[in-house]
């Protein structure tokens, strides 16, 4: 914020400039700048402002990007590249434009829509990335890059979490006097069915068993620990005949 230090006489008018420093920023920002009088009053001004990005991409489908670990399958997911402009500034050219990733990535279609709205010219293309599913189970992160000419117009962060072919919920649980029973699902993340074996423990004390004993892409297991249980944390391991997944850990911990 800019204003000269000048004596304003009552009645009188004085300017005061302000400059929003928009470099990173996208969205609607709404912004305060108070000016302190010499008399020790203040004024707020408010200026509010709606930042359009040259370029940025959103999922096409609302659910979260994921992979599943050792399914062998390729995860592909399909994002909305769109730029942003006006009519003497008009939009970058998506049409040109070349991609560049850590990870596959490519355009789904030569044809760039447009549209025009209260002022803001939109192209839009699609464009689809390969997620790589190897590695542990957790959060990845890729970053893909939009060329005009060689030159790098933008940049944008892939972000996906690679899951294990089968999810316990919840992971851990808790059993004590007042609980002794308790129950975990088990769900297939690649669609194959699985048939849950023999669950154990090295605490005799700690028992589980599947529900039902056909091949399924969900299992409960119900799990109990009889009053002879020692305290602490137990693991009971649940087989099941997936190909990729042959045994399923399960955190128990026993309270006082």
């Amino acid at each position: 914020m800019r204003i000269d230090h000048e004596e304003i006489p009552p009645g009188g008018a004085g300017e005061v400039e302000v400059v929003l420093m928009l470099e990173n920023k996208a969205g609607d920002l709404n912004h305060v700048a108070v000016v302190t009088t010499s008399r020790g009053e203040t004024i707020e001004l408010k200026t509010t402002a709606t930042v359009h990005p040259a370029v940025r991409i959103q999922p096409i489908e609302p659910s979260p990007s994921r992979a599943v670990s050792g399914s062998g399958r390729t995860e592909e997911v399909r994002f909305l590249a769109i730029a942003a402009g006006t009519l003497g500034d008009p939009p970058l050219d998506l049409g040109h434009m070349e991609l560049g990733s850590t990870i596959p990535a490519r355009w789904c279609d030569s044809e760039v829509s447009r549209t025009s709205t209260d002022g803001v010219e939109t192209a839009a293309r699609p464009l689809a990335v390969r997620l790589d599913a190897g590695g542990p189970p957790g959060a990845r992160a890729a970053e893909l890059a939009f060329r005009i000419g060689g030159e790098i117009v933008h940049r944008s962060a892939v972000n996906w979490t690679v899951v294990p072919p089968i999810t316990a919920s919840p992971e851990s649980i808790a059993l004590g006097p007042k609980m002794r029973s308790a129950k975990v699902v088990l769900d297939s993340q690649d669609g194959l069915p699985f048939r849950v074996g023999r669950a154990s423990c090295k605490e005799p004390a700690v028992t589980g068993h599947a529900e039902v004993d056909e091949p399924a892409g969900r299992h409960t297991i119900q799990v109990e620990s009889t009053a002879g249980a020692p305290v602490g944390v137990h693991i009971l391991t649940i087989e099941t005949d997936h190909p990729s997944l042959p045994r399923v850990e399960l955190r128990i911990v026993v309270l006082d």
